[in-house]
C-alpha cells in the first residue's frame, strides 16, 4: 500500500469517528515504540498539545509518527523521542491523527494523560545530553 493510499483510507476513517491503528517501523521513538511489534492506535485529531504523539505527513510524502515539542500557532514543532533532529514548521493540517494508545507484546499503554507527558518531558531532557554528548566528539 503506497503512503497515500494509507494517509486516504486513515483520514477517512478519522473523520468519519472511527479509529484506526498500525504497526510502528523505525527507531525514532524507542523506547516507547518497537520497531514492527508495537501498534499504535489513532483517532481524530481535534486539539493538538504539547507532548502529544501525533501522526502526520511531510511534504515529501512520508507519513511520521513524532512527539509535539511546541505548538506555535497553525504549526508544530515535533521530533522522535530517539532522535536529536527537530523538525519545525510543520502545518497543523498536515497531522493525520492523534495517537492515543499503544500495544507491545499485549502490553497495553495509554499514550494521553500524566505519564505520557512525563515520558515527553524525560524524551527532551535525553535528548539534550544527548546533543551536549555528540558536539564534544
Amino acid at each position: 500500500m503506497s503512503n497515500e493510499q494509507l494517509v486516504a483510507l486513515i483520514s477517512e476513517r478519522l473523520c468519519t469517528g472511527g479509529t484506526a491503528s498500525l504497526t510502528v517501523t523505525g527507531n525514532s521513538m524507542a523506547p516507547i515504540f518497537k520497531s514492527g511489534v508495537t501498534v499504535v492506535s489513532l483517532k481524530k485529531c481535534d486539539n493538538i498539545r504539547k507532548y502529544d504523539i501525533v501522526l502526520y505527513q511531510r511534504q515529501n510524502g512520508t507519513v511520521v509518527l513524532h512527539r509535539v515539542i511546541r505548538v506555535a500557532g497553525d504549526t508544530l514543532v515535533l521530533r522522535g523521542d530517539n532522535d536529536i533532529q527537530t523538525e519545525k514548521g510543520v502545518p497543523c493540517a498536515a497531522v493525520i491523527g492523534l495517537a492515543y494508545e499503544a500495544c507491545t507484546e499485549g502490553k497495553r499503554v495509554h499514550l494521553q494523560g500524566i505519564r505520557n507527558r512525563m515520558q515527553g518531558r524525560y524524551a527532551a531532557l535525553k535528548r539534550s545530553v544527548k546533543r551536549l554528548f555528540y558536539k564534544k566528539r
